[in-house]
C-alpha cells in the first residue's frame, strides 16, 4: 500500500504514469578508490616510500534498492574500505580503516543508472600495528568524518547481470585540529541480487 501511495505522488509530481514500481534489489560491490590528503606515509622494505591517502583503498559494499517508480530508486549501502602500507625493516604496518554508509537516490534507464546523494565513513581509524618477539602491539589513532556527497554513474550488462560504475566523493576527516580532504574517485564492479 505504501509503495503505491509513494508512486502515486511522485508521478503526480512528475507528470509521469507510471504506477507500478520494479522489483527492489541487493546487491554487494567490490571497488578501488583514489584521492585525498596524504593520512600516513613510511618507508618499504626497497627504500620506497609509501602512502596512505585519506580517500585510498580497497571496499565491499552492500545494499539495498527501494523502487519508488519505474525509473526512480533510492539505495541505502553499508560497507567495509581500508588501505595497509607495510614499513620497511620494522615489522610495522599502517592501515586506514573506514565503514562508509550511504543514502542515494537515482533514476534508472534500463542499462545505465545515475544519481547521488550523502556519504558518512563511521569509526576512520589509523592503526600502527608492531610485530616484536610475537608479540603485537597496536596504536589507534581516530579520525572525525563530516558528511559528504558522493555522485555516481554505473552501467549494467543485462545479460551477466553485473554492473560497472565510478563514483565522485566530497568529504572531509578531522584530527588533532587538522582537517584532510578525503575527496577522490572510485572505480567498481557489483552484482544485484
Amino acid at each position: 500500500m505504501r509503495k503505491y501511495f509513494l508512486n502515486t505522488i511522485i508521478s503526480l509530481l512528475l507528470g509521469n504514469t507510471v504506477l507500478c514500481a520494479m522489483d527492489d534489489s541487493y546487491f554487494v560491490s567490490l571497488g578501488g578508490h583514489i584521492g585525498g590528503d596524504k593520512i600516513a606515509s613510511a618507508l618499504d622494505a626497497n627504500l620506497t616510500q609509501q602512502t596512505i591517502y585519506a580517500h585510498s583503498g580497497l571496499s565491499v559494499v552492500g545494499g539495498y534498492n527501494y523502487y519508488l517508480t519505474d525509473a526512480i530508486a533510492v539505495s541505502l549501502s553499508g560497507g567495509f574500505m581500508f588501505s595497509t602500507i607495510e614499513k620497511g625493516d620494522t615489522n610495522t604496518s599502517l592501515s586506514l580503516f573506514r565503514f562508509p554508509v550511504e543514502a542515494l537516490i537515482y533514476l534508472d534507464l534500463g542499462a545505465v543508472r545515475l544519481g547521488g546523494g550523502v556519504v558518512y565513513h563511521l569509526a576512520t581509524t589509523l592503526h600502527e600495528s608492531t610485530t616484536a618477539d610475537g608479540t603485537t602491539s597496536t596504536n589507534y589513532s581516530a579520525f572525525t568524518a563530516t558528511p559528504g556527497s558522493v555522485y555516481f554513474l554505473e552501467y549494467e550488462d543485462d545479460k551477466t547481470g553485473i554492473y560497472y560504475g565510478g563514483k565522485f566523493t566530497q568529504m572531509t576527516y578531522e584530527r588533532d585540529g587538522q582537517r584532510y580532504c578525503a575527496d577522490g574517485l572510485a572505480a567498481y564492479v557489483g552484482q544485484r541480487f
